[in-house]
């Protein structure tokens, strides 16, 4: 994403992917540059969907802009600038465009929500669920996993079984080398 009317990295920007039925929905917290643990492409896990139906963008400048349908598996690169879109399209072959990776499905989720991550080697892992004051809601994996594809399903229930409130929670892959956080919107 490429801001002309706000910020030129489109941080702040609101992505809704719309696939099969389903939408996800992501927001854009870092650039290209400088020092950050995240990565400034957005990627959505789309299950085994192999079109999205419709991408729509909220930029910080309040303009919303609408792309078409396209396949999975491209990289989109879209141009803030009003009401026309500027978008490029390039195949991407790999599953995933890169090594370390952390998406959820579906997003909002209400009652259970998949976590898929990558690790491009065996490492040690955490990954946990935090609410928006930082705190503790559930440890999810704690220990060496291998590389590749991972899996794992949480039912919206913290530590001691309760079902945690409707709200934002932060889900946190870390890893011996790297830390990679999602927000994950849970309703009732």
């Amino acid at each position: 994403m490429t801001g002309t009317q706000s910020n030129r990295s489109g941080i702040g920007t609101r992505v809704i992917v719309f696939a099969g039925g389903s939408l996800q929905m992501q927001e854009k917290t870092c650039s290209e540059s400088g020092i950050t643990q995240s990565t400034p492409r957005l990627h959505f896990g789309l299950k085994d969907y192999t079109n999205v139906d419709s991408l729509i963008l909220y930029w910080p400048s309040g303009i919303r802009q609408k792309v078409g349908a396209t396949g999975a598996n491209q990289i989109v690169t879209i141009l803030e600038d009003g009401p026309n879109v500027g978008v490029e399209y390039s195949r991407n072959q790999n599953s995933s465009p890169e090594a370390f990776t952390l998406r959820n499905f579906p997003n909002p989720f209400n009652p259970t929500t998949r976590i898929k991550y990558t690790l491009p080697s065996k490492s040690y892992v955490s990954l946990k669920i935090f609410n928006l004051k930082g705190e503790l809601k559930r440890t999810l994996v704690e220990g060496e996993v291998g590389p590749g594809d991972q899996s794992v399903q949480w039912d919206g229930s913290d530590e001691s079984g309760r079902m945690v409130p409707a709200g934002i929670y932060l889900c946190q892959l870390k890893s011996e080398s790297s830390i990679k956080s999602i927000r994950m919107l849970f309703l009732k």
